[in-house]
């Protein structure tokens, strides 16, 4: 086995205690990445909790990257740019003005010597694409970082490329190679490369295709970085693209970085468990972003609670704030209650401050809740029975108490209710027992816990065997 699957593999295990009771009610989300917007969420990515503001990596020695070239093709009888042409072409357009190709060896040089030596004469436009094509696979193949470093103490040439590079910077149509969608106009609208050990610095070029990138997902690749604003800014030109996936990466920021708000036609984003941890949630990063109905910010560390602006989105139907750590602030589930269009929120193994906001019960879009581990306490509050649209509600492992509100009995739609775990006790409702659609109830119905609830109808009993 690759050296470096056997470290992804070990750096992504579980954290201990995570259940994963839920894996046979959703399928893995990158096992489904066809689908528009995901109704689950992979258990795993509570795995790894950064629960230390990262030191930001030391810049990167591009000298040190292991590139074999690839064969140099025949050369054209007739080039549409002589290699002078190509140079002040890619120059024009270089985001350093061209000193990138002055610095030394680094990747966009490498790239360059692609464009000359391999590629066969195209348009000055689809020079450009692969320009930052080849920028992307240059600076990712086998390239030490920050990250590599202090995880990976080896030789660098012990370093592998890619899983799958299928035609990458070879003469072919760069539409048949690995991960990459075309349009009808032969631009590039998707580069989609997750779990395919990217090693190094996702380069920032990948700007210059601002105008016509829809999808990019990257998710996976846990030692694929970005560093400060110089590495986080192209992200403010890709004002076309409609998904950005970076969950399990090394993309890195002092909190959530602002250059967010520029990509003004987002509808999913996921910053699960990546280094955009250690510093506030900015608001203003969320401005504009209208369109955005897919959010998570799980397995991060934040230092202010969720702004207003996030609640506020109107288009913002499913929202995942898993094994968040809100370090030196308090956050409690209040926000929920301000969301418009939300139609899932996952907030498990998150402290939250109070218990269920009694308003959760006047919201008619939420149908699936999760808050389990949460540290929350007090009632079940009977207002929850008015969430018509509600059919799975996840509470087990808090500090709840009081008895099971009667009221549930009005969500007619419901199917999963797991409240094992708290300090519930009483009987369960038979009005709650007899709703039709349930088809999974969890309680404390172990005549031997501390916390008793009497329970025909509960098709598991305690944290123990409904975790079985």
């Amino acid at each position: 086995m690759r050296l470096l699957a056997v470290l992804l593999t070990a750096c992504c295990v579980l954290a201990e205690g995570v259940d994963d009771r839920r894996s046979t009610q959703y399928v893995s989300r990158r096992k489904n990445r066809h689908q528009e917007y995901r109704h689950h969420r992979r258990r795993s990515l509570k795995g790894i909790v950064k629960n230390d503001t990262p030191t930001p990596a030391p810049m990167f020695d591009f000298s040190r990257a292991i590139v074999v070239p690839p064969p140099v093709a025949a050369p054209s009888s007739s080039p549409s740019l002589s290699s002078i042409g190509i140079r002040r072409l890619i120059a024009s357009v270089a985001i350093w003005g061209g000193l990138e190709f002055i610095w030394g060896p680094g990747y966009q040089s490498k790239a360059l010597w692609y464009l000359e030596n391999v590629l066969s004469p195209v348009s000055s436009e689809e020079y450009v694409i692969y320009y930052v094509l080849a920028c992307i696979y240059y600076a990712s193949t086998g390239v030490r970082n920050g990250k590599t470093d202090s995880m990976i103490p080896v030789d660098p040439k012990s370093l592998e490329g890619w899983l799958s590079s299928d035609n990458w910077v070879t003469d072919s149509d760069k539409c048949t190679w690995y991960g990459i969608t075309c349009n009808a106009a032969n631009q590039v609208i998707g580069i989609d490369l997750p779990d395919n050990q990217m090693l190094g610095l996702f380069a920032p070029e990948t700007q210059l295709l601002g105008d016509t990138l829809e999808v990019l997902d990257l998710s996976g690749n846990l030692f694929l970085s970005t560093e400060y604003d110089n590495g986080n800014s192209w992200m403010a030109k890709m004002t076309q693209l409609r998904k950005l996936l970076v969950a399990e990466t090394s993309f890195g920021y002092n909190g959530i970085p602002v250059y967010f708000n520029g990509m003004v036609a987002l509808e999913e984003l996921d910053i699960s468990n990546t280094f955009f941890t250690g510093g506030p949630i900015r608001g203003e990063a969320f401005e504009g972003l209208t369109n955005l109905r897919y959010l998570d910010m799980s397995c991060n560390v934040y230092t202010s609670t969720v702004p207003s602006i996030i609640t506020n989105l109107p288009n913002l139907e499913y929202f995942y704030l898993e094994n968040v750590e809100f370090a030196g602030v308090t956050q409690s589930l209040n926000f929920l209650v301000d969301m418009p269009s939300i139609k899932e929120c996952w907030v498990d193994k998150t402290l939250f401050e109070g218990g269920i906001p009694s308003e959760l019960g006047t919201m008619t879009t939420l149908t699936s809740f999760s808050a389990s581990d949460c540290g929350l306490y007090g009632p079940l509050p009977s207002g929850l029975g008015n969430m018509q649209a509600m059919n799975r509600i996840w509470l087990y492992e808090n500090e709840l108490t009081g008895s099971i509100p009667t009221e549930l009995s009005n969500l007619q739609q419901l199917k999963f209710l797991s409240v094992e775990g708290n300090r519930l006790t009483g009987e369960f409702p038979d009005e709650v027992c007899s709703v039709e659609s349930l088809q999974s109830i969890g309680a404390d119905c172990d005549s031997g816990s501390d916390n008793f609830v009497v329970c025909p109808c509960c098709t598991c009993c305690g944290v123990a065997e409904c975790k079985g």
